[in-house]
């Protein structure tokens, strides 16, 4: 008895699943408020080639409207459109990996949107961005990089970028692309994953102003150098994690440590100059780069777990300083 109560318990499960989620016209749609009949786009097959005309701000199934109000978590992922997204109003957020990997013209965001989670656009390839005016959330920043438009989507007061273009062409012919950026002097904070996996950047020129570097800001990337002028700023983990060509970077004055995994997998590098006030080397934070030395700065007093494990070409190293080595600090080194 007991059994088929347990059996009957979930087939009624799923039937409820399956009564949430359904197909209409090229997208498929999740019910995530049944009160007030609000549903997402999620994940589908057959999404490459979609265009601004396939999104729609209501749909109906089964005889019931129901309001588009978001992007489900990796719904777009891998998708080539086939042009510009431009979501409806009514859209409200965009979830996590939404157009990971997505390829695109323009995105226009509506005035609608009040949230993105911020790994929605990681590794995109969208041409530039655009945001309804009176969208009280966000806004876009536009600059000329190498003789071309290059358009930054930002927070509303235009200093934090949010999300940097995957991919701009200098002519029509689509095989040049910009690949040096500078940034503005009006842009003070680089947010969380902002150029996470951007495929065509190789040099990004930073100014003094900037502030605030968020987590995972440059992953991934192709940048070959980095030289961050102003060291007081705000630096979050995975900074430039797992970028392979990165070779030399440069810190300016008044960085206090190197944050967890901040150049991790770094397979490149083979060149680091850090300053003096420097007190840390946090966890994994140079593990798997290819540095032959270390000069450390007197400064630096903890050396956290892991943080140069599987430098196997570094050479020298001088630790007369470092108070405290943590577990697997120094793992894996040929010359130990």
């Amino acid at each position: 008895m007991k059994r088929s109560i347990l059996l009957l318990s979930a087939i009624a499960a799923m039937t409820i699943a399956n009564a949430q989620t359904f197909t209409a016209g090229k997208f498929n749609y999740k019910v995530v408020d049944t009160e007030n009949k609000y549903v997402e786009i999620t994940s589908g097959d057959d999404y490459d080639g979609a265009t601004s005309a396939d999104f729609v701000a209501e749909v109906t199934n089964e005889g019931q409207t129901y309001k588009v109000v978001g992007v489900g978590a990796s719904a777009f992922e891998w998708v080539e459109f086939g042009g510009d997204v431009a979501l409806p109003e009514g859209f409200q957020y965009i979830g996590k990996l939404a157009f990971n990997n997505a390829c695109g013209g323009k995105f226009t965001v509506p005035a609608s949107l009040t949230n993105f989670v911020t790994n929605a656009f990681i590794q995109n390839q969208f041409q530039k961005f655009e945001v309804s005016g009176d969208n009280p959330n966000f806004a876009t920043v536009s600059t000329t990089q190498e003789g071309c438009e290059y358009v930054f989507l930002t927070d509303k007061t235009k200093k934090r970028v949010l999300v940097a273009p995957g991919v701009v062409y200098k002519d029509a012919s689509e095989e040049n692309y910009v690949e040096t950026v500078v940034i503005p002097e009006s842009i003070t904070e680089i947010g969380a994953c902002a150029f996470n996996g951007n495929p065509t950047v190789t040099q990004v020129t930073f100014h003094n102003g900037i502030t605030y570097y968020g987590d995972n800001a440059f992953e991934n990337t192709w940048l070959t150098s980095a030289n961050i002028p102003n060291g007081n700023a705000y630096f979050g983990i995975a900074l430039f994690q797992g970028s392979p060509d990165l070779e030399t970077v440069t810190l300016g004055a008044g960085i206090k440590e190197l944050t967890r995994t901040m150049f991790n997998q770094c397979n490149s590098l083979e060149s680091i100059t850090l300053p003096e006030g420097i007190t840390k080397l946090g966890k994994q934070s140079l593990c798997k780069t290819a540095l032959t030395s270390i000069d450390l700065p007197s400064t630096c007093e903890l050396i956290d777990s892991s943080a140069l494990q599987w430098i196997t070409d570094l050479k020298s190293i001088d630790l007369k300083n470092v108070k405290r080595i943590n577990a697997q600090a120094m793992g894996n080194m040929t010359f130990l």
